[in-house]
């Protein structure tokens, strides 16, 4: 996947929800557990799995930056 791709997956999940990025990692990782992938596929989805993991990371650490500062006062 190149800078291009990886640029366009990121801009389309970032209209997606928290859960629903968690949802497509279970489902890209039941679907390379499983064993019957070859090898460029599973090259190919791990590499989106990655893609969806910074995304959801990003907005995972988005949230808490919001809410620490709230916590804090508590």
């Amino acid at each position: 996947m190149d800078q291009r791709d990886q640029e366009s997956l990121q801009a389309q999940l970032n209209q997606l929800s928290y859960e629903e990025l968690l949802s497509q990692l279970e489902t890209l990782t039941q679907q390379l557990a499983s064993g019957e992938l070859g090898i460029e596929r599973a090259a190919e989805l791990y590499e989106k799995a990655r893609v969806i993991h910074k995304v959801a990371q990003q907005r995972l650490d988005s949230i808490r930056s919001r809410l620490l500062p709230t916590l804090e006062e508590d």
